[in-house]
């Protein structure tokens, strides 16, 4: 089975840096240790169930119309409200949250442990309110206290009485800054809800053997996560996996708000230097990975400066693509030791073109951006882990 047709599979514990075999079987729970381990992931063993991935998706497009659509969704419904805030500081929102915690909806949050951090905005008095309205709000806690780890899937899931239940995915940060930006985000009704939901309420009922197996079944209809909290890395994984499959004369398309990881800029590199076509989007650049991309000829358009709103993280080859909330950054993809807790979707089919329609929309809106020599010259590389 070609490496990006994979999900999940057995995990293989080695020390980093180190290739491991393939392993045979099916995935085990314990074969996802704590994030105190080391882990590589082998995904060449896996059931894929291919009826979802395949369909076209609801996909919502957008910055301040995504942040619009999330508020009237809350507004209109009449269950229960889960969700995970990488930042607390858009009032308006958390007045919503606040307003169905007041109705006796049920209103669950998990918060980013970092909301604190001079980078993200927090405010105070409406995440009070929220608190006393009775919303359950707990942080997504660390292993030990030198573990940094950071909430970054932000998920939402609505039950609402005599409708499926509906989960949102998308990279938005729910905050002030997503009035001025571009992002992708699915509204999904069918088993993969289902899946979101269990995952967001195990980590909210911080229960970390919840959240292994629910990061199992979620992989099992397409839903990528990656938990360091667990030592989870599908999501990360299947973006490596994606451009190690692509062939000679094949595209491979890379839209990402941020590369920063230069093992996973080798990759991209190899795969051009094989003869793929790689045609690579990014917005924050980091300059070590510049360099690479720029020595090896890598289609390249740099949209710091261009189009800074641009948060498309998506990879796509011939076959199947990821969309999901993972950048190209350091804390996110590399094989160990990731410290960013995200989501993402696998897709092939129509899903998989219409993903890919909807990103070179977008890229229309961007413009060519500039060449990876003029970013440089403007100052807009950029280190961004």
């Amino acid at each position: 089975m070609p490496a990006a047709h994979i999900l999940y599979a057995t995990a293989t514990k080695t020390r980093a840096g180190v290739e491991s075999a393939p392993a045979a079987g099916p995935i085990s729970r314990g074969a996802w240790g704590c994030a105190r381990d080391t882990f590589i992931w082998d995904l060449s063993s896996i059931e894929i169930k291919p009826t979802a991935l395949r369909e076209p998706l609801h996909l919502l497009s957008g910055g301040p119309e995504v942040l619009a659509a999330l508020r009237r969704r809350i507004a209109s419904g009449d269950g229960a409200v889960m969700g995970e805030l990488y930042e607390a500081a858009y009032h308006p929102l958390l007045a919503d949250l606040t307003t169905a915690a007041k109705n006796d909806r049920g209103v669950a949050v998990l918060l980013n442990p970092h909301l604190s951090a001079p980078s993200l905005g927090l405010d105070k008095s409406g995440l009070r309110e929220l608190r006393q309205a009775g919303a359950v709000t707990t942080a997504y806690n660390h292993v030990d206290e030198s573990t940094e780890f950071w909430g970054h899937a932000k998920p939402w899931i609505f039950a609402d009485k005599d409708k499926p239940l509906e989960a949102w995915v998308g990279n938005l940060a729910w905050a002030p800054q997503s009035l001025k930006r571009n992002e992708l985000t699915t509204v999904l009704t069918d088993a993969r809800a289902g899946a979101v939901h269990e995952w967001t309420s195990a980590a909210i009922a911080d229960d970390p053997d919840r959240m292994l197996a629910a990061a199992e079944n979620a992989a099992q209809h397409g839903v990528l996560v990656d938990d360091p909290r667990t030592g989870a890395k599908v999501l990360a994984d299947q973006m490596r996996a994606t451009i190690i499959d692509a062939k000679r004369g094949e595209t491979l398309h890379i839209a990402t708000k941020g590369i920063d990881d230069t093992a996973m800029t080798q990759l991209i590199v190899d795969a051009k230097a094989r003869g793929v076509n790689v045609d690579v989007y990014v917005r924050d650049l980091a300059p070590d990975d510049a360099d690479m991309l720029e020595q090896a000829a890598v289609t390249t358009r740099v949209l710091a400066g261009a189009f800074p709103g641009w948060r498309v993280n998506m990879i796509a080859g011939r076959r199947d693509a990821t969309l999901g909330t993972a950048f190209l950054w350091n804390n996110m993809t590399r094989v160990a030791g990731g410290t960013s807790r995200d989501i993402g979707l696998y897709l092939q089919g129509d899903a998989r073109d219409q993903v890919i329609d909807a990103v070179r929309g977008l890229e229309q809106v961007a413009g060519r951006g500039h060449s990876i020599r003029t970013a440089r010259a403007l100052g807009f590389l950029t280190t961004t882990s």
